[in-house]
């Protein structure tokens, strides 16, 4: 071989030896839970965001978080950037369809949430005053609203609080929100009042309620005002207490609003039009045996949601020095009363799912100073079958709840585990990894 052919193949093995040299691996991704024992667990997937980075020491999630120069952004499934530009980013294990936060002007607080005819979301609660979220069928946001200081000029109540409950979409693709109005000092005064908004979120009314005996205000599935018959229950916190039933009428659950020695659980049925046609004092109910049993029914426990199961019964839910479950017949008879202990956490929140099952949301206390958002899951009779928790190293929780037409249930509550104050949260979840 000539000396220039031997000079030639000496250069290609060094440029070789140099190429292989310089290329940077990135490790296989592996498995991270965020959420701790029970929960469904996250994976982490490697994405490089700056493919001529030369050098890369972090090979997972948890070493960028751990490294010194990465940042970690405040989205959901989070992402830790490296100083050098690659990204590891958590993806989501299937069977959780998404995962969101939302960007707020401060901490809200998510009461109620309904589908649209778009497919997408409304929410209803707080931030400051009455607040309205329209989100598109993949939780994309597309616009929200907050009408507390407008409410109080309009209603000529300065320094008042305007909370909204409650929403509904109208047959013209409008909106209509109801909610309640404090004053500065919580107790002074309660005004209930409607509010209807075009498909952008602009304000079209607003009105005070009247107050009417024993009758409350309820909005329809078709955002429509209706007056139910309340026999003197009052649940102007918790829109859930009030609930329709299979035949369009509707179920109020509750207490009468001054606590006594003999306040009660007390369940009323009303027909369509909100005109009486049963109510049973569940503490008169002669299947009450045991005492605490009788502690639930016939003293006074907050009640946070009730529904009608499809076969035509009742479920009720509470807290009261832990969770407790009841069920009754189509009548309001009681069938059965189940109590979780205080440390299986608060629920706020109720859905039967496909099998007759019932699902649980709220949140559990970690330590003194964090909770995770929780779901629970019983079996029909009640009995308990799972305890599920989600979220990071601050306080998490979970209000409310909704069974999508798709299957998919829209888990709705609130994180400051992914940023340096709340955020409104949505979990998605296919039904078919509740088992």
């Amino acid at each position: 071989m000539s000396c220039q052919k031997l000079l030639q193949c000496l250069d290609v093995v060094i440029l070789t030896i140099v190429a292989v040299g310089c290329t940077v691996f990135i490790g296989k991704p592996i498995a991270l839970a965020t959420a701790r024992e029970s929960s469904i667990p996250t994976q982490l997937q490697a994405v490089t965001s700056n493919p001529t980075a030369t050098s890369v020491e972090v090979s997972s999630f948890e070493e960028c978080i751990a490294s010194s120069g990465s940042r970690l952004d405040g989205t959901y499934p989070r992402q830790c950037i490296t100083e050098n530009g690659v990204v590891f980013k958590e993806t989501l294990e299937e069977g959780i369809t998404y995962s969101k936060t939302y960007e707020t002007q401060g901490d809200p607080k998510g009461y109620f949430i309904t589908s649209t005819r778009d497919g997408g979301h409304l929410i209803v609660g707080a931030l400051g005053g009455c607040w309205i979220l329209k989100l598109d069928a993949a939780g994309e946001k597309e616009w929200e609203s907050d009408f507390n200081q407008e409410l109080s000029q309009e209603f000529e109540l300065p320094g008042a609080s305007f909370w909204c409950r409650l929403a509904g979409e109208t047959p013209d693709g409008d909106y209509a929100a109801m909610g309640v109005g404090y004053d500065s000092n919580f107790g002074q005064y309660r005004k209930l009042f409607i509010l209807t908004l075009d498909h952008e979120g602009n304000k079209l009314s607003a009105q005070l309620l009247p107050t009417k005996g024993e009758k409350i205000p309820y909005l329809d599935r078709d955002g429509k005002l209706i007056w139910l018959t309340s026999l003197g229950l009052t649940p102007l916190g918790v829109p859930r207490q009030v609930s329709e039933t299979l035949d369009g009428g509707y179920i109020i659950v509750g207490n009468y609003e001054q606590s006594t020695p003999d306040s009660h659980i007390h369940i009323i049925e009303t027909d369509k039009s909100g005109a009486y046609v049963w109510d049973k004092n569940l503490c008169l109910d002669k299947k009450i045996q045991q005492a605490w049993e009788k502690r639930i029914v016939c003293s006074y426990n907050a009640v946070w949601d009730a529904i009608q199961l499809q076969d035509g019964s009742f479920v009720v839910l509470g807290i009261s020095n832990g969770t407790w479950l009841l069920k009754t017949d189509s009548q309001g008879n009681l069938a059965w009363i189940r109590s979780f202990p205080p440390d299986f956490g608060s629920g706020f929140a109720l859905l039967e799912i496909e099998d007759g099952s019932i699902l649980i949301a709220g949140e559990k206390k970690v330590d003194q100073e964090q909770k995770d958002g929780m779901l629970i899951k019983t079996d029909s009779a009640g009995k308990f079958e799972w305890l599920k928790t989600f979220g990071g190293d601050q306080n998490d929780g979970f209000m409310a709840m909704e069974q999508r037409p798709n299957r998919e249930i829209t888990v709705m509550g609130w994180t400051k585990s992914f940023e340096a104050r709340t955020r409104l949260w949505l979990l998605a979840i296919d039904t078919a990894i509740i088992k």
